[in-house]
């Protein structure tokens, strides 16, 4: 199994140039792809949380499960599994921009 941080991944020692404090390469997991079964045929789910847009490690919608057409809360210690397959990090610090909302759907 691989395991993987869920919180602070540190990549500065794969960066080069100057270390500020203010700016290290600090990344937090807010979702992760698994798959389940062999390179012929399979199933996918994934784990998301909606972080913060001011602290990447805060969530304002915490770890969720999803399963086909079903969505489960799951606790944090669940999302490391053998199962991963692509991890979606953030980079702590920066600037989130978000699409403007629409007129509420009628």
């Amino acid at each position: 199994m691989v395991d993987f941080p869920v919180r602070s991944l540190d990549l500065s020692k794969f960066c080069i140039g100057q270390k500020d404090e203010q700016q290290l390469p600090m990344y937090d997991l807010y979702a992760v792809i698994n798959h389940y079964g062999g390179m012929i045929g399979g199933h996918y789910t994934a784990y998301a949380r909606l972080p913060s847009d001011k602290n990447s490690q805060r969530s304002d919608v915490g770890w969720r499960l999803f399963d086909d057409s079903t969505v489960t809360t799951v606790d944090e210690s669940q999302v490391v599994t053998r199962y991963a397959y692509v991890l979606f990090y953030r980079r702590r610090n920066s600037p989130v921009d978000r699409p403007p909302r629409g007129p509420p759907h009628p």
